[in-house]
């Protein structure tokens, strides 16, 4: 009965660390083109709910079955200790040792994924890190006179290419439309701008924000009313 609960228990914890470890890669998948996460609603709520209500409480359980479990390892190691049998033959052996540690180190690693990589998406560090990379596509389009209208650049969407008063050209990736009968309609634009107008953008003024990715290379958010 006890070999059959370890079983059991170890492969739940599996389980939802895997579950967990694949949530956070579809975290970061979404979070880096710029507005995929802030307007992907349903994924977030989606992920929120995979978080919150599901993996984090059996991760939890399996977490106190893991210890409960450790807790009488430890125990029944020591009255085998006392005994002559277990000084002739040491409990547990050493084929078990790597195969108790294992189960610790998995958690481990899944709770840092939960605590970590929550941090990294809301400082938008893999968003920045894959726009480094990017950045000579982007810049085969600066490079022109006149961009013509292009519907991709790498891994992100173009939805509109616009030029500024001050040179600085907008490659738009997402759009927010929020809206009721009272309130006026606005469009919350995100993407990538060379050489912003630090207090202007064509697509509005409101809640306009910038974050540096490299060299003259921005993030923009920017949101305006229609």
């Amino acid at each position: 009965m006890h070999n059959i609960w370890a079983v059991i228990h170890r492969y739940l914890l599996y389980g939802c660390c895997g579950a967990t470890w694949i949530a956070c890669l579809a975290l970061i998948r979404t979070s880096l083109i710029p507005g995929d996460l802030e307007t992907g609603t349903d994924a977030v709520l989606f992920l929120v709910f995979l978080f919150v209500v599901i993996l984090e409480p059996l991760i939890v359980v399996a977490a106190v079955c893991l210890g409960l479990g450790g807790i009488g390892a430890v125990v029944w190691s020591r009255h085998r200790a006392r005994s002559a049998e277990a000084v002739r033959s040491p409990w547990p052996p050493k084929r078990f040792r790597k195969r108790r540690t294992l189960p610790y180190v998995v958690l481990l690693l899944t709770l840092l994924c939960l605590v970590v990589v929550p941090i990294l998406v809301a400082e938008k560090v893999p968003r920045h890190i894959a726009l480094r990379q990017a950045i000579p596509e982007f810049e085969q389009i600066v490079v022109q006179s006149d961009p013509s209208p292009i519907a991709q650049v790498g891994r992100y969407p173009i939805k509109a290419i616009v030029r500024d008063q001050q040179g600085g050209i907008y490659f738009k990736t997402g759009e927010l439309i929020r809206g009721g009968w009272l309130d006026p309609d606005l469009r919350t634009s995100y993407g990538v701008v060379y050489q912003p107008d630090p207090a202007d953008s064509p697509f509005g003024n409101q809640a306009y924000q910038l974050w540096p990715i490299t060299d003259d290379w921005y993030e923009f958010k920017a949101t305006d009313a229609f």
